[in-house]
């Protein structure tokens, strides 16, 4: 596998860059490998349990629940020792793309290689070699950020680390498939009490008296096409979406400027 690779590039100002001071790795396309493992062959019917089904309950709310998620094959990644990938972000490949899955399958011995997730200034890491170190035979690891979401892989000290990546598409005019499990869920506590707060500012007579506009920041970054950002408003993330969806309930008219 090391023989067939090339060196790993990334993106930078809308060019692919080969700089082994920042990104050390070794990579295949999708166009120079095939792949026996399937997305929708780790699925139960009897829980409803699918890879894309977890994306989405855990990273889609409001109106993009009901849509369908595409899966596209990225690359393959391989991360021998001392290999390691400096903080960045995925490039999206179009507006529609909301995010990135990453597979990671067992390696024998592998050591370091962390992900670390950094966004609004709280971070996460997903050490994929302990998750797996322990699990059954067969298991892999999988996990899927949104794409504006800063992330770095950590040196590997020992072992190797492989992983495929897909990107992640929305389809606006495609429903869930049938037999896709229903994940809809209750509003979040968060939801919740942002509705209670806004709702009693809007019942309070001296809130605003002379009218005007609220304004709320976005917290995600989008890839805007031809400079429209009604381009978006279908795809909002998170925080976002839910801050739209709120407003909407309580009457409110929501334009994104």
């Amino acid at each position: 596998l090391f023989n067939a690779c090339s060196p790993a590039t990334f993106g930078r100002g809308g060019e692919d860059v080969l700089d082994p001071s920042y990104r050390k790795a070794l990579k295949l396309d999708k166009s120079d490998f095939a792949t026996n493992f399937e997305l929708k062959q780790y699925s139960n019917s009897n829980t409803g349990f699918d890879i894309l089904n977890c994306v989405r309950n855990k990273l889609l709310d409001g109106d993009n629940e009901e849509k369908s998620i595409t899966a596209e094959l990225h690359k393959l990644s391989v991360y021998g020792k001392d290999a390691f990938f400096k903080e960045h972000k995925d490039t999206p490949q179009s507006t529609d793309m909301f995010a990135s899955l990453v597979i990671a399958f067992p390696t024998p011995h592998c050591e370091g290689g962390e992900l670390v997730l950094t966004h609004s200034d709280k971070s996460w890491t997903w050490n994929s070699a302990s998750i797996l170190r322990d699990a059954p035979k067969g298991s892999f690891a999988f996990i899927a950020f949104y794409s504006d979401v800063n992330h770095e892989v950590k040196p590997i000290t020992a072992g190797d680390r492989l992983t495929v990546t897909y990107n992640l598409y929305l389809e606006s005019n495609k429903p869930k498939e049938n037999g896709d499990h229903d994940s809809k869920e209750e509003a979040s506590v968060d939801e919740k009490e942002f509705e209670n707060a806004l709702k009693a500012a809007l019942d309070d007579p001296k809130f605003m008296e002379s009218g005007g506009t609220l304004g709320f920041g976005l917290n995600f970054q989008y890839p805007i096409k031809n400079k429209k950002l009604r381009s978006i408003s279908k795809n909002l993330k998170g925080s976002d979406a839910m801050i739209r969806r709120v407003c909407e309930r309580l009457g409110l008219d929501v334009h994104l400027r």
